[in-house]
Order: C-alpha cells, then sequence, then structure tokens
C-alpha cells in the first residue's frame, strides 16, 4: 500500500496566482486541492483530510481571516500559512499581523518567492510540531550564551524554538511558526525594557509570557521583572537561573496557560 500524500489546500480568489502556487507544491510532491473562496474551502474539509492550508487573507466573501478563526476552533491539528499583499506596506503588515494573532502558524507578504512558500510547507510536514503537540517557544535573548542554554533546555523538553536576538526580528520574522510561549528577556538593544511586553502582547494577546532580566543590580532587576508582571508578563526569572528552574517554570506556565499580570 502506497503511503499517503500531505494534502496541500490553496484558498485564493486570483485563479493564477492559485495555479502558480499549486504548481510549486505539487513540484514537490504533496497533492494540492484548490479553492477560489474560504466558504469553499471549509466545505473540502467534510470531504478531505487537509495537513497544510495555504490562504490569501482578502478575498470576496468570507475572507481569510474569518476562515482561521473558524480552522482553528473546528481543525487544530492543520498548519495554516497567511498571505497578503493588502493595499499597501501598513495595511499588509496590520492583517497578516492579525492572521499571526487569530492562529496562522506562519505569515508572508506578497509578492514572494515560491521556493520559500514550499520550503515552509516542507518545514512544517517535516515538523509535524501540532500532531506531536510540540509547544512552539519563541526566545529573545541579546546574550549569545544564555540563547543558547535557553535553545538547549527548550530542545531537551521536546518543544519547537525560534531564537532572536532582539523581539523587533521575532516578531517582524515571517519564519516563527506560531507561538505557543514567548521568553524574552526585558533589557535588550532596540526596543527593550517594558515595550517588550506590550509588542508581545499586541502580536500574541492569548500567549503566556515568561520574562527574563538581571538588570544592572539585584534591585533594578526586581523592579524591571515586577513592573513586567504588572504590564502582561505571565510569569519571571531572575539571572542568573539554574536550567533545571528554567524547565520547571516553562512546564509550569505551559499547564497553566495564559495568565495576564495584574
Amino acid at each position: 500500500m502506497k503511503p499517503r500524500k500531505e494534502v496541500v489546500l490553496v484558498i485564493d480568489d486570483m485563479r493564477t496566482f492559485r495555479e502558480m502556487i499549486s504548481h510549486k507544491i505539487r513540484q514537490r510532491g504533496y497533492k494540492v486541492v484548490t479553492a477560489s473562496s474560504m466558504e469553499n474551502a471549509l466545505d473540502l474539509f467534510t470531504h478531505s483530510k487537509v495537513d497544510v492550508v495555504i490562504t490569501d487573507i482578502f478575498m470576496p466573501g468570507m475572507g481569510g481571516l474569518a476562515g482561521i478563526s473558524i480552522l482553528r476552533q473546528k481543525w487544530e491539528d492543520v498548519f495554516v500559512i497567511a498571505i497578503s499583499g493588502g493595499s499597501g506596506a501598513g495595511a499588509a503588515h496590520d492583517v497578516l499581523r492579525t492572521a499571526r494573532q487569530i492562529g496562522a502558524d506562519a505569515v508572508m507578504r506578497k509578492p514572494f518567492e515560491m521556493d520559500v512558500l514550499a520550503d515552509k510547507v516542507d518545514k512544517f510536514v517535516a515538523s509535524g510540531v501540532r500532531r506531536k503537540r510540540r509547544k512552539r517557544v519563541l526566545v529573545a535573548e541579546d546574550s549569545e550564551t544564555i540563547r543558547n542554554m535557553v535553545i538547549w533546555a527548550l530542545k531537551k523538553f521536546e518543544h519547537e524554538p525560534f531564537a532572536f536576538d532582539n523581539m523587533e526580528d521575532a516578531i517582524a520574522s515571517p519564519e516563527v511558526a506560531g507561538v505557543d510561549l514567548v521568553v524574552t528577556d526585558i533589557f535588550m538593544p532596540g526596543k527593550g525594557g517594558l515595550a517588550l511586553i506590550k509588542e508581545i502582547r499586541d502580536n500574541w494577546p492569548d500567549v503566556p509570557v515568561i520574562a527574563m532580566s538581571g538588570g544592572f543590580d539585584t534591585m533594578q532587576g526586581a523592579k524591571a521583572l515586577e513592573a513586567a508582571r504588572r504590564c502582561g508578563a505571565t510569569s519571571t526569572i531572575s539571572k542568573p537561573f539554574k536550567l533545571d528552574y528554567f524547565a520547571q517554570e516553562v512546564e509550569r506556565v505551559m499547564e497553566l496557560g495564559v495568565q495576564h499580570g495584574g
């Protein structure tokens, strides 16, 4: 018996773009089904097992954002890649950020290289993150040593880390495949401090956040962490810390789920 081919559903109201995506994805060995509207796409879910969805956001009728919300409610194990050109740079950024907030695993702004899109499909299918229920953790830490230690601890517990040395790049990156937890230092170059917590909450409002800080002294570090909790951090960790403690705190926060600061 031949192994089942993974199924990729391509949703776009523009026939030319839909066919371009479909051609490239078929070249990677996947079975492709297409839909010109989100309404038709949701109907296909009752007849086909779909592994990855690639959907435009701006379409007549229901549209991509409403469709992604339904997909996340009914089919938690499907991967979703949201694409959009928007009506300008700002509009595209805002709508893709919204798509990420409501559950898209990756976002891409048109125009883009078809091979880059196909690579994302390969990555999702190969990782099986959702099917294995591995948690996806975004790490922002400018210290390479601490960043590598955190990555090592997360991988040890079979989580999927996405690591950056600053939060601006982390938020802007289309490589971030959804987020179940954010681990961030507070004091970093660029947009640091408590503005980070607000930025995280703007992008992932329902995701737990672990804020870390050593400050420049013990008192300052403690004040920064307390302020982080007030701004929305779920948990705080003072540096230096032991990896065992860090791993335990990650698991504790994962079990608790979302707890915004007071």
